[in-house]
């Protein structure tokens, strides 16, 4: 059985056409296998900002930009791999652990920045909690 990290892991682009997207998901798998996308520009979509180069970005009505770039991908595959580790890199900066990790930093500079009492950081969990008593010893 084909699975989709199966289908991606072997192939040369990925296609985003949707006019319509919320996050992106898709796409954003698709980076996260290495694989260079061709990510359709509207104005009920902000997936295309993913796109690490104006290159893979088209306009989603106009098919005749979209079979340029293709053409031009499969014509210059050391770069398209090379792009596709530009995306690869960037879908890792938006994984849930490094969101995760940036809100927690966050929330540690923003509480020691307004010195709350510790009562005051109820509200916190107790990682960041923890945290935040590991950055005030200096450790």
């Amino acid at each position: 059985m084909r699975t989709c990290k199966g289908l991606l892991d072997r192939a040369d682009l990925y296609v985003h056409c949707a006019t319509v997207e919320i996050e992106g998901l898709a796409a954003l798998e698709a980076m996260a296998r290495g694989v260079t996308p061709l990510i359709a520009q509207s104005e009920e979509s902000s997936t295309w900002q993913y796109a690490q180069d104006e290159r893979c970005v088209f306009p989603y009505d106009n098919p005749v930009k979209l079979a340029r770039l293709i053409d031009y991908w499969l014509d210059h595959p050391s770069e398209c791999r090379d792009m596709g580790m530009k995306h690869y890199e960037r879908a890792r900066a938006l994984s849930m652990t490094h969101s995760i990790d940036a809100i927690e930093s966050l929330l540690v500079r923003t509480y020691r920045s307004h010195t709350l009492m510790p009562s005051d950081a109820s509200w916190l969990s107790e990682g960041i909690r923890n945290n935040i008593k590991t950055y005030d010893c200096g450790t």
